[in-house]
């Protein structure tokens, strides 16, 4: 692995592997999503205002 910092943070964040793809200069590159629903269970905030 590359960037060790930058998974760390991914992960760190709740985020997942949702893609892998050829990089010329990293050999396979990854990116990382995490939905807004998903962020916010990881992070305890509740979204019902009312």
């Amino acid at each position: 692995m590359e960037n060790k910092g930058s998974y760390s943070t991914a992960m760190a964040n709740g985020m997942k592997k949702v893609k892998e793809y050829p990089d010329p200069k990293n050999e396979i590159s990854y990116a990382y999503a995490i939905t807004r629903t998903e962020w916010e269970k990881e992070k305890g905030l509740n979204n019902d205002q009312e």
